[in-house]
């Protein structure tokens, strides 16, 4: 029997084995045929897996989606990223008004605006120095996506981004690969946005990130006997959280860090901080809760900036895919 004479039943069930990459497969078989084509717009099978590259190609994934019904935008992986698929970005001119310029983010946030709410389960949004949020709220994590359990976020991250993103009870690993502001409550405001987590990672601590009181949420979280709870309640992760991970943001060995030597001071400061509170912690600790600390990287130079932003993007691609194919080498005791 050929293969266009099985039951659209069989059909789909086979596609959506087949639809396991980055839309490739999903692509090809809209290609085919008008009866595969009908089959994966109606059901939004050959958009299982999406990694979308590039601020063009996120115009003409909201173009297509919106030629689709709701019920065919089920997508269940989500990747997006101004970052062309060659591994070109999408330019930002670098002064301070740039970091918060919200092209590619505008596109992001109608993208998860108009999928299926209900269907999707991992997100990665990889958007250096763009401000995740649109014109109308400081966060395009504003829908209440009721399947999604793994979230990576890549941007400029602020206070008020935190504040407005909708609660995601289901969520159980988040990792915040890199930021521009965290909240001074972080603890607090992680318990609110996420109650359900297990696993928290936070990468790109250092550089011009501003960490807040990133040492007092990991202290508390670090208190096994809770004798001081007065002082930490505010601080407190989600108590479900049984696995934290912390990286460090490469330096570059510029102009203004070597003018500004406190900067860099800071960076090694809050590192050797961080490191003793997880070796203390490793010693007493009997609930099984885990603080792993990545060793920070090695001053590059300023003229490895692309190599350096090329080699994050990398790793976070290979922790979606993996993500995607039931892999957890994202949440290993070393960076990929």
């Amino acid at each position: 029997m050929l293969l266009i004479h099985l039951p659209a039943e069989l059909l789909l069930d086979i596609f959506a084995l087949a639809c396991n990459d980055a839309r490739y497969t999903g692509c090809s078989l809209v290609a085919v045929s008008q009866h595969f084509r009908a089959l994966c717009l109606n059901s939004g099978v050959d958009i299982r897996n999406v990694a979308v590259h590039g601020v063009d190609n996120m115009k003409k994934f909201v173009t297509m989606l919106e030629g689709r019904g709701r019920p065919s935008r089920r997508i269940k992986h989500l990747f997006l990223t101004d970052r062309a698929h060659s591994g070109g970005v999408h330019e930002v001119t670098a002064t301070p008004a740039a970091i918060f310029t919200n092209n590619a983010a505008a596109f992001a946030g109608r993208i998860l605006r108009i999928i299926s709410p209900h269907d999707l389960c991992t997100l990665s949004i990889v958007l250096p120095r763009q401000r995740l949020a649109t014109p109308a709220s400081p966060s395009i994590l504003t829908y209440p996506f009721t399947s999604l359990t793994d979230l990576t976020l890549h941007g400029a991250l602020d206070p008020p981004f935190f504040d407005a993103c909708h609660p995601f009870p289901g969520l159980r690993r988040l990792h915040i690969a890199a930021y521009h502001q965290l909240p001074e409550d972080l603890g607090s405001v992680i318990s609110k946005m996420v109650p359900n987590l297990s696993h928290f990672k936070l990468t790109g601590i250092g550089g011009l990130s501003l960490s807040g009181n990133l040492l007092e949420v990991l202290q508390a979280y670090t208190n096994v006997d809770d004798s001081n709870e007065a002082s930490v309640i505010v601080q407190k992760l989600p108590p479900s959280i049984h696995t934290v991970i912390i990286g460090f943001a490469t330096l570059l060995q510029s102009a203004a860090i070597r003018s500004a030597g406190r900067q860099q001071i800071s960076y090694l400061q809050m590192a050797q901080s961080i490191n003793q509170l997880a070796e203390e912690h490793d010693l007493r600790s009997t609930d099984g809760r885990r603080l792993i600390v990545w060793p920070p990287p090695a001053m590059r130079s300023e003229s490895d900036l692309q190599e350096v932003a090329q080699e994050s993007y990398d790793k976070l691609r290979i922790e979606w895919e993996d993500g995607v194919a039931g892999r957890d080498t994202g949440w290993n005791d070393v960076w990929l």
